[in-house]
């Protein structure tokens, strides 16, 4: 038997959707953020996508999981929710980790084709983007020794000790 859907009412759905993605993805996002600014250069927003310590972060909060799910569970009813939230920002992390790395390393690659077929002696690269436009922090300031945002508009730049610093070698 087939139930004729009226256009309107598909595209409705459809929207109520794709809405309640971009709410979760913006709970999510919200997570990550605060968890940067709770624990700093110790958030899991540091940690390089192939580090172990994932799975036992991930198998922690699927724990708390299970934990919400259990007879005896004495929290509100919606800490299943915010459990499960953090489950998808440690994973969102994951994925952002693994695809950050290999970005890396294909940066990585690409600048030492460039360094062997230039007689300019080799500098640290970096893996910083520029806070304001979200472009590689990647032209080097000779007189500054700093490296700044590819945007000749901009002024941001980042410093070698600065801790959001992160050399492309160490990230093989």
């Amino acid at each position: 038997m087939f139930i004729h859907i009226p256009p309107a009412v598909f595209e409705f759905e459809t929207l109520k959707r794709e809405t309640e993605i971009r709410k979760q993805s913006e709970r999510i996002a919200e997570n990550r953020a605060r968890a940067l600014l709770k624990h700093g250069t110790n958030s899991i927003e540091a940690i390089k996508g192939d580090d172990p310590r994932w799975a036992t972060i991930l198998m922690e909060e699927v724990g708390e999981v299970a934990h919400a799910l259990t007879y005896d569970f004495d929290g509100p009813p919606e800490a299943l929710t915010a459990e499960l939230y953090d489950v998808a920002t440690v994973v969102s992390a994951w994925l952002s980790a693994v695809a950050r790395d290999a970005q890396a390393v294909h940066i990585q690659r690409e600048s030492e084709k460039i360094n062997h077929s230039t007689q300019y002696g080799r500098r640290p690269l970096v893996y910083a983007d520029c806070a304001e436009h979200g472009t590689p922090m990647s032209y080097w300031d000779e007189v500054s020794q700093v490296y700044r945002c590819q945007r000749l508009d901009c002024k941001a730049f980042i410093t070698p000790d600065d801790p959001f610093f992160r050399h492309l070698n160490s990230v093989r």
